[in-house]
């Protein structure tokens, strides 16, 4: 484990393997890493009860994975040790719905 003491995220966004995270800014801004996201919620995590610790439940962010315990933070944590793309389809499409011209092309 590293811990980041500067000022600025974008070293420790290029070092990360992915981010586990409540709703947030940096969520939006880490889609462009391309890396894995796991969402944090609280309580039940059936379809249609996912309450985010920060807001409760947020248009598409409920794609990206999320997770209520430990147990499913673990097995996240280990898929992406093993390699695993984990929510790859799911950020590429809100990256693609939401931020079309990210790459500074015309569509």
């Amino acid at each position: 484990m590293v811990i980041d003491t500067g000022a600025s995220y974008v070293p420790a966004f290029y070092c990360s393997d992915a981010l586990i995270t409540d709703l947030s800014s940096i969520t939006i801004q880490y889609l462009f890493m391309n890396k894995p996201i796991l969402m944090l919620v609280k309580g039940s995590v059936e379809e249609g009860k996912r309450e985010f610790y920060t807001v409760d439940g947020l248009f598409d962010y409920l794609k990206l994975p999320f997770a209520s315990s430990l147990e499913e933070q673990k097995a996240f944590i280990e898929a992406v040790r093993d390699g695993k793309q984990i929510g790859e389809e799911e950020r590429k499409y809100l990256r693609d719905t939401y931020f079309p011209l990210a790459d500074n092309c015309t569509r």
